[in-house]
């Protein structure tokens, strides 16, 4: 039985998931590097180890322990470099689309020259012309 298959039994149906003949398995983490807390991932994998077990429907699949949260580290740090590498992108787009337009990028105070709509133009005031 698949997961999706088994998700709309369970909806249709109304049926307890825990009569359900899965394979169940745990995700164990802590958020510390102190012992309390790898006393506590002690705990969590032996109560799931326990609960999974006790169900005849159920067949047990070796959990994930997560000691300093070593997945959701690397999970957020993806998610923040694929973020990082869209921005570059629609940066690097923007830059395009300005010189295609002949439009000057960045700050007014380029001494010498004043910037007007997007142009570069000569501050002839600056000369004494």
């Amino acid at each position: 039985m698949d997961i999706y298959s088994t998700r709309e039994r369970i909806r249709k149906e109304n049926i307890n998931f825990m009569n359900l003949p899965l394979r169940v398995t745990f995700y164990a983490r802590v958020s510390t590097d102190f012992n309390v807390q790898l006393n506590s991932l002690d705990n969590q994998i032996t109560y799931y180890t326990d609960f999974i077990r006790k169900n005849p429907n159920w067949e047990y699949v070796d959990g994930y322990v997560d000691e300093d949260s070593e997945l959701r580290l690397t999970i957020m740090s993806s998610m923040a470099q694929e973020e990082s590498r869209k921005i570059s992108t629609r940066v690097r787009f923007g830059h395009q689309q300005a010189i295609k337009k002949g439009t000057v990028l960045g700050t007014n105070n380029m001494y010498g020259y004043i910037k007007k709509d997007g142009k570069l133009m000569i501050d002839e005031t600056q000369y004494g012309f």
